[in-house]
């Protein structure tokens, strides 16, 4: 089996793309995964594309005959994505580094987030870590942890089957202005057993050192919140939208909210969807799957969140809608 990282670029609005490039290929038990794009606010000509990749993982043939552990890989362009540098090792953790988002920042500062989880003898533990450059990714810090990552993937109440919601995978914005860089990430860390929370970590200092975890939507502890994505908009407002979950008559109503907020410690909340859709109608793919990521982006002071839900007519289909969101907290 191979397993490819593949870039593709649009210069009309996304309506064409250009041929597929490989950034890395491997076969056997190496396997890249999660790859996620970043671009300079300040010059739209260096593009980074941030991975994993893991040896022992479980999705690759022969995988689980040893503990699994991964590098980080990174992959830079400075035209705009039209040609890149060759793909290079810029962290080796003990255990696997999932999850890679990058923050671009100025003067050469680049932040790099993700779930770090270790198979110890006591069981398998899980840390929002991060691995900061401040010369452009030419080199990096040691992996140093933000938080642990709380509990473990989400069941359904209603038939104990799990529900794949991304658990621990975080996701990260800027404001390039102050410095700040801000991450979330659902686990159970303030939730009732079986349910799950949106937490988020503020570095008002550029990602060198981070505020304790804090709750993003109101809400009590037997909330289900999962799947977090987070934006920063012009104004400077903090925007996070996620899923939330109650069960009511024998089904799992889900809705999309966006919390938003200037400090990172008060949120005001809205709800994205008209109407709730059941969960369980989604893709089972080793547990109810609307997918580990969802988007968020700022437009001027306003946010559009694109996302999956269920189709009330079909099981086991997904759709997409993009909403768009106030920003004022």
């Amino acid at each position: 089996m191979s397993s490819t990282v593949l870039v593709s670029k649009s210069t009309d609005g996304g309506d064409t793309w250009s041929t597929p490039l490989a950034l890395a290929q491997n076969a056997g038990t190496r396997f890249n995964d999660k790859e996620s794009v970043a671009i300079d606010p300040r010059d739209a000509d260096l593009v980074y594309v941030v991975w994993d990749r893991t040896t022992g993982s479980e999705e690759a043939p022969g995988g689980q005959s040893q503990p699994p552990r991964g590098d980080i890989l990174l992959a830079r362009s400075s035209d705009g994505g039209t040609s890149w540098e060759p793909a290079r090792t810029i962290a080796q953790p003990s255990g696997v580094p999932v999850g890679n988002v990058m923050a671009v920042l100025p003067d050469d500062v680049l932040v790099d987030v993700f779930e770090l989880v270790v198979d110890t003898p006591r069981g398998r533990q899980a840390s929002e870590s991060f691995i900061r450059s401040e010369d452009g990714g030419r080199t990096w810090s040691a992996p140093k942890p933000i938080a642990p990552v709380v509990g473990r993937e989400l069941t359904s109440p209603l038939t104990g089957n799990p529900i794949r919601s991304g658990h621990g995978l975080p996701s990260v914005a800027t404001e390039a202005s102050s410095g700040r860089v801000v991450v979330t990430w659902s686990d159970a860390r303030f939730a009732a057993s079986g349910a799950a929370s949106v937490n988020v970590a503020v570095s008002e200092d550029r990602g060198r050192t981070w505020s304790e975890p804090a709750k993003v939507p109101p809400g009590g502890r037997a909330r289900f919140a999962f799947t977090p994505s987070v934006a920063t908009a012009a104004n400077g407002t903090i925007g996070v939208s996620y899923y939330g979950m109650t069960v009511s008559g024998g089904r799992l109503l889900t809705d999309r909210y966006l919390a938003t907020s200037r400090d990172g410690k008060t949120w005001r909340e809205q709800r994205l969807t008209d109407t709730s859709f059941d969960l369980a109608f989604a893709p089972d793919a080793f547990g109810l799957f609307l997918g580990d990521y969802a988007g968020l982006a700022p437009i001027g002071d306003r946010f559009l969140a694109v996302f999956a839900t269920t189709n009330p007519n079909v099981r086991n289909t997904t759709r997409m809608l993009a909403i768009s969101g106030e920003a004022t907290p």
